[in-house]
């Protein structure tokens, strides 16, 4: 038996499954794969979905304690101590706005995480952070490690790659990369910008994503998206917030919809009551609902959803990798993307997918492209599926994550 497959693993996602989020839901896909060989612990501060009006600092220092199994991962959450509860809750809605608030989360988070938290990671082997907010447990985390000389694997999932003024090329990031054992990151773009912000190359290994696709459960279900939607549609799956090109999206559609009155915009995901309303005015032009927004799917169904889908056309200007992209192409679905750095290392433009312009005419006839060449179509879903499943499926990626935590085991050993 191995280094890895005799050990424990603590996986640190402050914002976990059941939460919905591409992050999400790859790092519950990860933690289940990586029981099937070793013990798996996920160490989480919050199972909700985040709400524009209750940021995840906020969120972690409401939620209350909780440790279960799911199948063999066990999942636990951690409750911050009364006495810290209201300061948590206060310095987390202004920690954005000052500097100094931050600090103090940051000082007040540590005094109330770190016995509980410590305690959590006495037997592991690795602890592997996943980030999606709550920069201050991975700071912890990587404080912790330093003192238990436990290996620290980051994932920093960066986001925004494009302003030198975002969080993730902040000095507190910057630190991070420097501190941990290993970096991953999903893309090669993500690779170099990470070596562009100070870290070692050595240390960078790049393991993306798996698709999460789910057979129907019933033939309820089945039923059930039958009666949502027409014939054809461009499927848009994400959160329907403004950095997921929702809003450009729409505008193209009212484009092509002159030219093709059959086909439906569909939109799955969580949106606000601001987001609900301008999808109703965007009705309004119509004598039958042509946009349908849908803001909660099972995984089975959001699978049938993609696989029945024409197109999947996602305008987002800010992924770390595009997991939504990469199960459209598993199941043979033409996707269309913005031409961004992160985009060419998951699509090849005309060749497994279409990448346009960020504005609504370039988006609309890169969708008239696929909806009017159904030969094109079906080449560029082939390409996407072999693709997958050389580089993609989850096989690869989980011997890819085993062959880090491996390297680092055999280096403590030495």
């Amino acid at each position: 038996m191995n280094a890895v497959t005799d050990s424990h693993t603590v996986l640190w996602v402050p914002r976990y499954w059941p939460a919905v989020g591409g992050t999400e839901f790859h790092s519950h896909e990860l933690a289940q794969y990586l029981s099937h060989d070793h013990r798996v612990s996920v160490l989480v501060h919050c199972t909700d979905t985040e709400t524009p009006t209750e940021p995840l600092s906020v969120s972690a220092a409401l939620t209350p304690a909780s440790d279960t199994l799911d199948g063999t991962v066990r999942t636990v959450t951690l409750a911050t101590p009364q006495p810290y509860v209201g300061i948590l809750s206060r310095l987390g809605r202004w920690q954005s706005h000052s500097k100094i608030a931050r600090k103090l989360y940051q000082l007040f988070f540590n005094l109330a995480f770190k016995e509980s938290a410590g305690a959590l990671l006495a037997d592991a082997d690795r602890v592997h952070f996943i980030y999606n907010g709550l920069t201050e447990a991975a700071a912890l985390a990587a404080q912790l490690c330093a003192q238990q000389q436990i290996p620290f694997v980051f994932t920093p999932n960066a986001l925004d790659t494009s302003d030198t003024g975002s969080d993730w090329a902040s000095p507190s990031f910057k630190h991070l990369y420097k501190q941990a054992d290993r970096l991953i990151a999903l893309t090669q773009h993500e690779a170099r910008w990470l070596m562009a912000q100070g870290a070692a190359a050595e240390k960078i290994s790049v393991v993306p994503y798996g698709p999460i696709l789910r057979a129907r459960d019933s033939a309820q279900e089945q039923g059930d998206m039958a009666s949502l939607l027409a014939s054809r549609y461009v499927l848009f799956l994400g959160r329907l917030i403004p950095e997921k090109g929702f809003l450009p999206l729409i505008a193209a559609f009212e484009r092509l919809a002159v030219d093709d009155w059959e086909t439906q915009l569909v939109l799955v995901g969580p949106a606000d009551a601001s987001t609900q309303a301008q999808i109703e005015r965007a009705n309004r032009q119509y004598d039958r609902p042509r946009v349908r927004l849908i803001l909660e799917v099972s995984q089975p169904l959001k699978t049938a959803l993609i696989e029945q889908a024409a197109v999947l056309c996602l305008p987002s200007r800010q992924e770390s990798l595009g997991g939504v992209y990469i199960e459209a192409m598993a199941c043979g679905i033409p996707v269309i993307a913005l031409d961004r750095p992160v985009s060419h290392c998951v699509i090849d433009d005309q060749k497994d997918g279409l990448l346009v312009a960020n504005h609504a005419a370039a988006i609309a006839d890169g969708m008239r492209t696929v909806l009017e060449n159904p030969e094109l179509a079906r080449q560029l879903g082939i390409a996407g599926q072999a693709k997958v499943s050389r580089r993609f499926a989850w096989p690869v990626v989980i011997n890819q994550i085993l062959d880090v935590y491996s390297q680092l085991s055999q280096r403590s050993l030495d």
